[in-house]
């Protein structure tokens, strides 16, 4: 493990240093080789991917604010609006399969008590946390991967993330509707 992130850290200064001059100043960025530009003319597609990466647990990407900047860079609303709730609910997914296959070994770390204790918990109130998280811009994945955990019913969060996706981004497309006259 010490050799490979010396190994990274070894890569990294080399890349940094065969990449910087001193002496000049260009337009492009010196990184720019390596990191793909999602931040300009993002597209349908691409809001599409940056929602079903930003959804799951390993990629912390803000698809809300990518949202906003393709509706704000005129591309149709309704579009964009599916392909940002398609993809949060594939995310999401991938959520629960990896909270489902954690399940049992959540049961080793509680007892099995305090385990079915939690889920009694969880299936009165889950409903209302997972509206509300899908609603704002919060760590809903990390709330989806405990709930796959715990064995949350199936149709019922899927059915609660799409109503918590759907409201969230019909406001973030009448605010971005709003703003294109604006900014």
């Amino acid at each position: 493990m010490v050799v490979i992130l010396a190994l990274l850290i070894l890569g990294g200064i080399f890349t940094f240093l065969t990449n910087v001059d001193l002496g000049t100043t260009t337009e492009t960025a010196w990184y720019a080789r390596y990191v793909p530009d999602i931040a300009h003319d993002i597209t349908p597609i691409k809001v599409f991917i940056i929602s079903l990466l930003g959804a799951m647990i390993f990629f912390p990407l803000p698809a809300e604010l990518a949202f906003v900047v393709s509706v704000h860079e005129g591309n149709p609303i309704p579009i964009c609006f599916v392909a940002a709730v398609v993809g949060f609910t594939l995310g999401h997914t991938v959520n629960y399969v990896v909270g489902r296959q954690l399940s049992n070994q959540a049961l080793y770390l509680l007892s099995a008590k305090k385990f079915y204790a939690l889920r009694r918990q969880v299936n009165r109130w889950g409903a209302y946390a997972i509206v509300l998280l899908n609603m704002f811009p919060a760590p809903s994945d990390l709330l989806t991967v405990g709930l796959g955990t715990m064995r949350y019913n199936v149709k019922r969060l899927f059915v609660l993330i799409t109503i918590g996706n759907i409201i969230k981004f019909t406001i973030l497309a009448f605010a971005a509707n709003a703003l294109i006259g604006v900014l």
